[in-house]
């Protein structure tokens, strides 16, 4: 039925698609954004396929959006990417992100733990979930690739990809600023500046700064404001173009967060401390515990890359290293102002890679890239570790797990586009990876002092896993701006070891064999866009994730089918006035799974951990069916220039755990905002704006925790204020 449906569509586009065959022919495909007409819709172009291509020629499901669409829809980092996408769902625990798209993610977040959808940044691999949480400042685009990418992309990803491409410095003298005010206290202030240096050097500086004076909630046994939050980023990009044929791109970032957002848990209606007792909140975003939760995250990050452009071919050098240090001063595990559980963690980890490639030329009739890819990574958690502290552990003081992760993988991959007939292309490519994972650590037992009053050695132990990954495309142009294509490929995701608590046996690779069908469409002279593809996934050995107590454990699933539908568009209804629009339905069930983890809340309220069939049941975080609808409108009058922009979000139930027992009900988030440039400087902004503008209450998490209780994360209340902005 799926196949049917987009050959339907296929076969019923080129009729309304012929006049405007003539509109788009040449339409130059430059990096960024490019008007092509009042009447027609801009042209995204994307590096999916490593190199730039217009997205509506690239056979792959992506989702682009740029800075300016990011901006006037109010996402300002990547947790907000949730609104543009339907299929993508980003939780935030800290500041890791949590990412699962088209039902395929992964929810642990310790030492050495990789997530299945990954984040790049100007082509760099950020391999914690940590790093990959990221302010939206001087963006030029973010590209949301959907299904396994296991042939371009340095780390083989079975659930998909975010790709964020930050602009590049100019050599004219340029700049932005901005200055807001919200509820909560929230102050946050944007500042990006570039200019030219010499005639072949240009240089900018990007800065973020953030401060919420006041919390979402509070927590009731302590009487303070809790979920409040303060960051700063600053990030830095030099371009050096000592010829026509060579540019050396070097930038640099970093970034502090102090934070309790994601780490303040608050027990589900209904379950009960191990005190027996339920903690009373006063409202949605109250806690009742007897520490306020609060945690830091600093990251480093630099990267050089280097492109030279030969007589045939295109030579391109990525270097890069970063660390970071998150860590988590107070977290109350049990949910009761009784000191019976608390958390402190520290996790801290560096990675180094690099990464060659060789490119056919942008004129080449064949297209191919080859190359090599090396990552070093080293993560641990250090004193206290994954440390668990209270009255529980009496007369002790508490336990703490260190471990320390060791990653080295290196691949080789190549990739051809050839031409079978004047409107047919085939496509072919493949990389080879092993990867080797050592890890170690202890469990030491510790007193009120945490000096260590015995411990349990975990000895070294490793093991490597060497993969092929495919994929395969068939596109064809059944007008000019109509193609239409069919796929198939092959995801990997390495295997890996629990750290908490550390284990021996490892855990085995993700596999997803992914097949394909999909058209993208620009019709009636290009003011509508229109995206289909229709997908169907066998995912294996699922790396899914089970709470007991304190420990987050991972384990293989068997197996689980995964179909469905994308559809996302754009439209041009006028000059000035645009829309854009989404679709995910998703059928994400496990197909065999039975000795599953299951657990159910006993009369008391307690957690309590059996053993299910859970074959049929709902992928976690994979809803049945999420969709967006956007749009904005500017007018130019006598006042100034007004543009009124807003976006809808709905998901159907999303269900947190393998044996579907708690879940968020369906919900719709919404945003917009109100500008103003007034007729005596254009370069000036007034902006009012609103984000959760009906003030949904929903959760971003919820966990079962086998052996205590049920608590939940909430998400963002409605938040409103009004932002100052100039442009040089």
């Amino acid at each position: 039925m799926l196949a049917s449906g987009v050959a339907a569509l296929g076969i019923a586009i080129p009729a309304f698609a012929q006049s405007s065959a003539d509109s788009s022919e040449n339409v130059p495909a430059t990096a960024g954004l490019e008007a092509t007409g009042t009447g027609s819709r801009d042209e995204i172009v994307v590096t999916a396929t490593r190199r730039q291509e217009p997205l509506q020629k690239v056979p792959i499901a992506i989702v682009a959006a740029s800075a300016e669409d990011l901006a006037k829809n109010g996402i300002d980092g990547t947790y907000g990417l949730t609104l543009l996408t339907p299929s993508l769902n980003i939780g935030l625990q800290g500041t890791a992100n949590v990412a699962f798209l088209r039902g395929i993610g992964n929810a642990n977040i310790a030492a050495g733990q990789e997530p299945s959808v990954a984040t790049y940044v100007d082509g760099v691999y950020r391999s914690s979930p940590y790093s990959s949480a990221m302010f939206f400042n001087n963006i030029d685009r973010v590209e949301i690739l959907k299904g396994p990418q296991g042939t371009l992309f340095g780390r083989n990803a079975t659930g998909g990809l975010i790709n964020i491409i930050t602009a590049d410095p100019k050599h004219e003298l340029g700049g932005k600023a901005s200055v807001s005010y919200g509820n909560y206290d929230t102050l946050k202030a944007d500042s990006y500046v570039t200019a030219g240096v010499t005639d072949s050097l240009a240089g900018d500086l990007a800065v973020h700064f953030e401060d919420q004076g006041r919390g979402y909630g509070v927590n009731v046994f302590t009487g303070n404001r809790i979920r409040g939050a303060r960051n700063i980023a600053l990030r830095s990009k030099w371009l050096f173009e000592p010829s026509d044929d060579t540019q050396i791109r070097a930038s640099a970032s970093y970034s502090r967060a102090k934070f309790s957002t994601g780490i303040d848990r608050t027990l589900l209606p209904g379950s009960t401390g191990p005190d027996g007792l339920q903690a009373a909140t006063a409202g949605f975003y109250d806690m009742n515990g007897d520490v306020d939760p609060v945690g830091t995250h600093r990251e480093w990050n630099a990267d050089l890359q280097i492109r030279r452009q030969f007589d045939n071919f295109e030579l391109v050098s990525i270097s890069s290293y970063s660390k970071y240090t998150a860590r988590y001063l107070a977290e109350d595990n049990d949910g009761t102002p009784l000191p019976l559980m608390t958390i402190r963690t520290r996790f801290a980890a560096r990675t180094a890679t690099q990464e060659l490639q060789l490119l056919s030329l942008p004129d080449s009739s064949v297209k191919w890239i080859a190359g090599a890819y090396f990552l070093d990574d080293d993560a641990e958690s250090t004193p206290p570790g994954v440390g668990i502290f209270g009255a529980l552990f009496a007369p002790l003081g508490g336990v703490m797990n260190l471990s320390k992760v060791k990653t080295r993988s290196i691949s080789v991959f190549g990739e051809v586009t050839v031409p079978l007939l004047p409107k047919t292309r085939l496509t072919i490519g493949g990389r080879y990876t092993r990867d080797k994972k050592t890890v170690s650590g202890s469990t030491d037992y510790v007193d009120d002092g945490l000096s260590v009053v015995s411990s349990i050695l975990f000895e070294r132990t490793g093991k490597s896993w060497s993969e092929p990954t495919w994929r395969a495309i068939l596109d064809h142009d059944l007008a000019s701006n109509v193609l239409v294509y069919g796929s198939y490929s092959r995801g990997f995701k390495s295997g890996t070891f629990n750290t908490i608590p550390l284990q021996k046996e490892p855990l085995n690779p993700e596999k997803v064999d992914a097949f394909e069908i999909g058209t993208k469409a620009e019709l009636f002279d290009r003011r509508l866009g229109v995206n289909l593809s229709a997908f169907s996934y066998s995912y294996k050995d699922i790396q899914a994730l089970i709470n007991q107590g304190a420990a987050q454990i991972l384990f293989n699933a068997a197996k689980s089918r995964i179909k469905g539908i994308d559809l996302d568009g754009s439209l041009r209804l006028a000059k000035g006035f645009d829309a854009r629009f989404g679709l995910a339905y998703l059928d994400a069930k496990y197909s065999r799974f039975p000795d599953a983890p299951c657990s159910y809340r006993d009369a008391s309220g307690l957690t309590v951990g059996y053993t299910c069939d859970a074959g049929g049941n709902r992928l976690p975080q994979a809803p049945e069916v999420q969709f967006n609808i956007g749009a904005s409108y500017s007018r130019s009058t006598s006042a100034g220039i007004f543009q009124l922009s807003g976006l809808y979000w709905h998901s159907s139930r999303i269900y947190w755990d393998v044996g579907n027992r708690l879940s968020q009900a369906p919900y719709g988030l919404l945003n917009g905002q109100l500008s103003w440039k007034p007729p005596i400087s254009r370069n000036f902004t007034v902006t009012l704006y609103g984000e959760n503008i009906l003030g949904t209450k929903y959760t971003t998490q919820q966990i079962p925790q086998i052996g205590i209780n049920d608590q939940y994360i909430a998400g963002t209340p409605a938040l409103y204020g009004v932002k100052l902005s100039v442009e040089l």
